[in-house]
């Protein structure tokens, strides 16, 4: 082959690796792009996840939380608020839920038979995973492994590849169980945050009935907490009710 034929070869090896690696370091590194400012559970402004990189934006996040959840939460941090960006749902909040639900234990098994990050009961997992299926959404955890490979690396070099799998269709059942229950409830956290652990008839029951939500309750209480030691840096919102 002619000096030039191979220089020119070369070139073009050169050329698609960098495409590759430009390919890759976008879909990885993206920023993170929640549309709706003001919409959160606390926080005034999701501005505070809008760096010029996703890497950047966990990095934020896991620095917010006590020194010895950090190791733990870094595991979940980039398909938790992948998840969440996808469903445009507050991911402080769902970062809370999943604090108060399972302390970031992958394995943790309630008494009655909630399972994973998210605490999702066995029959609730199963309906609202068929109703996402009817509604064509294609979930992270079933996509290709070459995707999750690229999209979640850090992510998958911790879990064996079904416990991964697992881990990805328990965080965005349990997410987009919380968006349906936020747009139950008029989007009021509080009540979608009571409902997600008391259920949904026990909650509207006790609304129809004019009775208090959110108010001394206990599971409500431990949500907020965890709401306000990871976001106390943050912008909040003027006024707090949980009546």
């Amino acid at each position: 082959m002619p000096a030039s034929s191979l220089v020119l070869f070369a070139l073009l090896v050169h050329h698609t690796f960098n495409q590759a690696q430009v390919k890759k370091a976008s879909l990885r590194e993206k920023p993170y792009d929640f549309k709706v400012t003001s919409f959160g559970f606390f926080v005034a402004d999701m501005n505070y996840l809008r760096t010029d990189s996703a890497l950047k934006a966990e990095k934020r996040v896991i620095a917010l939380f006590p020194q010895n959840l950090q190791k733990s939460v870094k595991k979940f941090i980039r398909p938790t608020l992948y998840i969440a960006q996808k469903y445009q749902l507050d991911p402080f909040w769902v970062l809370s839920i999943m604090w108060t639900e399972s302390h970031f234990k992958f394995r943790s098994l309630s008494p009655k038979g909630a399972s994973g990050l998210m605490q999702v009961m066995p029959k609730t997992f199963k309906a609202i995973l068929a109703e996402m299926k009817n509604q064509s959404l294609t979930l992270e955890g079933e996509k290709s492994w070459a995707y999750q490979k690229e999209m979640f690396p850090e992510f998958l070099t911790s879990f064996k590849p079904h416990e991964s799998r697992a881990i990805l269709l328990n965080i965005e059942v349990g997410v987009f169980y919380l968006n349906k229950l936020l747009k139950r409830f008029q989007n009021n956290y509080i009540h979608a945050t009571v409902a997600y652990n008391m259920g949904p008839t026990w909650t509207r029951r006790r609304l129809n009935r004019s009775l208090p939500v959110g108010n001394d309750n206990k599971y409500m209480n431990k949500v907020v907490g965890s709401y306000f030691k990871v976001a106390k840096n943050i912008h909040f919102l003027a006024h707090l009710s949980l009546d």
